[in-house]
């Protein structure tokens, strides 16, 4: 019997390890609990704070994608674009250089706008981060969750959550266990360069059950498959042989996070963290097209997928760091929340233009042939030209929020918000040939030496400049209040009201006689120039925002019906004087000043959903449908007099937008798994309208114009098998993931914030299918994976910035793997 005893408990033993870790391998890829899966291989019990306190996911009536931390790792999401695919309700736009425009909904009137306000927020931990069209894009690595907030968010999360909210939550130190991993990662394209990736974490308590910290660092070289090939310039005069390289786009990121808390008690929680991260990009990852605003010189080859012309550095840098300290009291009379953050970024990049300055050339050219005495546009007939941006965010954040305890049949939250940001930037568009300092059509000098006290030159080979101060302050107070009038049917209300304070201050310069002469033209030094110091835009607003949502719930399921109101603030615009944005008591006759003011823009939204759970969860089904309004659109656009090279935000009239939203997940047995999300959005002008109808450039836009960036359809499956078997000791499993995006177009019919625009262009619709085969055991996990397996190239954005039209574009195939032990308890 003693034998017998002996022989048979390895056997246990490998039958009981081979089910945890085969039941632990369907929990990550169902996004669920090693526990909850093996005591009941069901689906996880999802905890989001979408709600500004812990609640079951299935219990929030919002419409919400979560991804946890074991999803986030498992499929190796580490920028936006490894996760928009899977999130119905988002859309991310990508132009070079650096430039996300995060979008839910459908929330987008311009594919390319320079204004400093979102329609979806941002947020890192407790901080909101956003920025328009240059959202921060934080490395996911020890990643708690990620929560998509799709529709209206205003009263919780605040200006720019018109139409959703996108978070990303750390992990925090755990003082109850030392743990930790490293992570290593090799890829490579096709067609394209070779890149890895290092990151790892430790968790190390410092006092049992009190205090703890948590580290977390990462290293990666992505690699590029972008070419810039040799080519001759438009003029013939030169070439870009210098710049000739392979994977130009490749970049790199490194980083890291400290994070300590202090558990006092049972009640009462502290939690500092400091997070920095470094993204540079070498080049840009988009292709030129051959397809210039006129003529086309006929000199650059078709470049296919992957080419470029470019005839001086493109670069990226973007630099930012965050500290942050968390408290939280759980008492008896209910929890409290107080949080102070403060986030600082700088962003800067190099362009060649010279493509954007030959268009202007050319124009010039064109006058010429009429009138040899025009010296407008002319940069002695080939120029190269270089642009340089640099952006400099800091930011502070504090929230105080009470949630009561459970009072029964209510409870209540209140909160206070205060947010101070200061934005400054400088932009340079350069001349580097095809001019002389004694030409009589010199350039100015720089404005932004000018404006940051340093000496003037006495002559420049700058075309245009521009020095942009923004100063905003905003608080907020805000609550909910949720009622159960049955056991079944439950009432929430809630409001924000907010103040918002906006400074706004331009300082512009361009060509002698360029900015309508005196009195903004100088004339110092011996060489002429001219800077038009706009007169401040300074702007207050305050107002409400509600909300009201019924549900009925019973058993697993819920159908739930919601109103709510999400904003963007308003604001003045800072112009010269002349300019239709221009100061309203301006010396100039009109228009100058008919648009110096814009209002904030608001969206009504109507939503329907429900949340159901079947044959013993095992099977979740949620959808949402919703009808937006879109009031009083904030667009960006070009001042319709010659010359001035003016942009303002002005407002347009409403947009409808129509869409659906449903996810899926299905566990027909513990080792298989299925995701599936589909989404549908259909967004377009209600009216017809015109912008400047006085001006010999009137802009006009007809009825069911549709609007940009956002794909009709979007959709995601996955799905996934792990084995019962162990193999090296470890379970093995399989991943496949299909993802499709429909169409779009680049831009909204008649508006863009650009001196060339080209027609709205159709992006069309793409799909690729991902595959992943790999290991988990109890303390490593080794996986190998194909991206793109069909190597499907997709048009992810026409960008008409630089007047010869250029395409960001996917990435190509790419094979690679994985390898993460896992130490500690």
């Amino acid at each position: 019997m003693a034998q017998s005893s002996k022989h048979n408990e390895p056997k246990l033993n490998l039958e009981t390890k081979r089910l945890t870790l085969s039941l632990a391998v369907s929990a990550a890829l169902a996004g669920a609990t090693g526990t909850q899966a093996e005591t009941l291989g069901q689906l996880e019990e999802v905890i989001v704070t979408a709600s500004k306190r812990e609640m079951n996911l299935q219990d929030t009536p919002i419409a919400i994608t979560a991804f946890t931390n074991e999803q986030i790792t498992l499929q190796r999401f580490k920028n936006f674009s490894d996760y928009v695919g899977q999130i119905p309700g988002l859309a991310v736009s990508e132009r070079q250089p650096g430039a996300n425009s995060v979008i839910m909904r459908g929330c987008a009137a311009q594919g390319l706008s320079f204004s400093d306000s979102a329609t979806t927020s941002v947020y890192l931990d407790e901080q909101p981060i956003t920025a328009a069209g240059q959202n921060p894009d934080p490395r996911l690595i020890d990643i708690a969750r990620i929560e998509a907030l799709s529709g209206p968010q205003g009263t919780l999360f605040g200006d720019a959550a018109q139409c959703g909210t996108l978070r990303v939550i750390t992990n925090k130190p755990d003082a109850t266990v030392t743990t930790g991993w490293v992570d290593v990662t090799g890829s490579t394209i096709d067609g394209g360069g070779e890149g890895y990736d290092l990151s790892a974490m430790a968790n190390i308590p410092l006092i049992d059950d009190t205090l703890a910290v948590r580290l977390v660092g990462f290293y990666a070289d992505d690699p590029g498959w972008i070419d810039n090939v040799f080519s001759i310039s438009p003029g013939r005069t030169f070439d870009n042989g210098s710049q000739v390289d392979e994977d130009v786009n490749s970049s790199t990121w490194y980083g890291g996070r400290f994070g300590v808390r202090l558990q006092l008690n049972d009640q009462w929680t502290v939690d500092f963290s400091s997070i920095y991260q470094k993204y540079e990009l070498d080049g840009f990852g988009d292709i030129d097209l051959n397809q210039q605003q006129y003529e086309d010189v006929g000199l650059y080859p078709r470049f296919g997928r992957d080419g470029q012309a470019r005839f001086s550095d493109d670069s990226w840098d973007d630099e930012w760091y965050q500290l942050a300290v968390t408290v939280e009291a759980n008492l008896d009379v209910g929890d409290f929340v107080l949080t102070g953050a403060y986030f600082d970024r700088e962003a800067e990049y190099f362009a060649d233009a010279t493509s954007y300055l030959q268009t202007f050339q050319q124009l010039g050219d064109y006058f010429r042939e009429y009138d040899p005495y025009i010296t407008q546009y002319d940069f002695g007939g080939d120029p190269l030209s270089t642009n340089f941006d640099r952006r400099e965010t800091t930011s502070w954040t504090f929230e105080a929020r009470y949630a009561t305890p459970d009072m029964g049949r209510w409870s209540g939250l209140i909160g206070a918000f205060y947010n101070q940001r200061d934005v400054d930037e400088i932009f340079i568009a350069n001349v580097v040939n095809g001019f002389s300092d004694s030409d009589a059509f010199s350039y100015i000098n720089n404005a932004g030496y000018y404006f940051y006290g340093a000496p003037l030159k006495e002559s420049s080979n700058n075309w245009f400049s521009g020095t942009y101060e923004s100063e905003l302050e905003q608080w907020a107070i805000f609550g909910e209040v949720s009622v159960d009038i049955t056991e079944q049917f439950n009432i929430l209300a809630g409001a924000r009201y907010f103040e918002i304070e906006n400074d706004y201050n331009v300082i512009n310069g361009a060509l002698v006689g360029e900015n309508g002469g005196a009195p903004d033209c100088v004339q110092t030094g011996g060489v002429d120039y001219c800077y038009a110091p706009g007169d401040p835009g300074d702007a207050d607003e305050s107002d409400w925002v509600p909300k009201l949502t019924l549900s009925y719930s019973w058993e697993n399921q819920m159908i739930y019906a919601t109103y709510s109101e999400g904003f963007r603030r308003g604001g003045a615009n800072s112009a010269r004087p002349q300019s239709v944005y221009g100061p309203p008591t301006g010396q100039f006759p009109p228009p100058a000043g008919t648009l110096n003011q814009y209002d904030a823009d608001t969206v009504d939204n109507y939503e329907i959903g429900a949340k159901t759970e079947w044959f013993d969860n095992k099977l979740r089904f949620n959808i949402t449908a919703y009808h937006m309004i879109w009031n009083d659109i904030q667009v960006q656009a070009e001042d319709p007099q010659p010359d001035l090279f003016t942009l303002g935000i002005v407002n347009f009239p409403e947009a409808e937008i129509n869409g659906f939203e449903s996810w899926v997940s299905w566990l027909p047995t513990p080792n298989i798994n299925v995701e599936l999300s589909v989404g549908y959005n259909d967004g377009e002008l209600s009216d017809s309208s015109t912008l400047f109808p006085d001006s010999d450039n009137p802009l006009t836009t007809p009825e069911g114009t549709p609007l940009p960036i956002v794909p009709d359809w979007k959709g995601n499956l996955n799905f996934s098998y792990s084995f019962d078997t162990l193999l090296f000791e470890a379970s093995p499993y399989v991943l496949a993931r299909y993802t499709y995006t429909g169409s779009s177009v680049n831009s909204l019919d008649g508006i863009e914030s650009s001196s060339f625009s080209f027609p709205p262009r159709k992006q069309e619709s793409w799909d690729t299918l991902d595959l992943q085969v790999g290991l988990e055991s109890t303390s490593w996990t080794a996986t190998l994976f194909v991206d793109n397996v069909f190597d499907e190239e997709a048009e992810l954005f026409y960008n008409n910035r630089w007047s010869q039209q250029r395409l960001s574009v996917n990435q190509p195939r790419t094979l690679g793997v994985n390898f993460r032990y896992i130490f500690g308890e």
